[in-house]
């Protein structure tokens, strides 16, 4: 993303970057930069990220994208995209939460389901453009009310080399499940 792409928005939404990849300050794996959300009338969410690893996760050597790092990198953006969606009341399955409610189930409640991944060749991690893109967001009863979100991933380094996923990730114990447990007679 360069600087003529960067909006306002995205200059005002550095705190809430800052919160959502906050589980990762200790590390030191702090690796999104930039953020911009848009949702469109088919409420399909489209990010657009800028991303930056100084040095490899958990080993010795260059920063080169590993799946390590792809998951580190994917859970970041969309840990943000969550966050910003929240904030922005982007999609109506996620019009119940509050900021207070994400951050609070961020780490425990937002789990990788289900994922493929392709990472074909190394990739320079020093400098990646990310897109996520959420295709839908449906509503599920498993053991308890459940939001699945199917995302695509893909990571570019200045090379062209790309790295791609589809990841189905569920929300579990959502504030809407809360609300309507205190509801049920026992």
């Amino acid at each position: 993303m360069s600087d003529a792409e960067v909006t306002p928005q995205a200059d005002d939404r550095r705190e809430l970057i800052t919160r959502a990849t906050a589980p990762y300050a200790a590390t030191g794996c702090r690796f999104l930069q930039q953020l911009q959300v848009n949702g469109d009338a088919a409420g399909t969410i489209h990010a657009r990220a800028s991303l930056a690893l100084t040095e490899a996760v958990g080993r010795e050597g260059p920063p080169l994208l590993s799946p390590v790092e792809f998951l580190i990198c994917y859970n970041q953006m969309l840990y943000g995209t969550l966050a910003t969606i929240i904030a922005d009341r982007l999609h109506p399955a996620l019009a119940s939460w509050t900021l207070d409610d994400f951050w609070q189930r961020q780490l425990p409640n937002v789990v990788i389901h289900h994922a493929t991944t392709s990472i074909a060749e190394p990739l320079d991690a020093r400098s990646l453009h990310g897109s996520l893109t959420i295709e839908r967001i449906s509503d599920r009863l498993i053991k308890r009310r459940t939001l699945l979100i199917d995302t695509t991933v893909g990571l570019t380094d200045p090379t062209g080399r790309i790295a791609t996923g589809s990841i189905e990730v569920a929300l579990t114990d959502s504030p809407r499940a809360d609300a309507e447990a205190k509801n049920i007679p026992e």
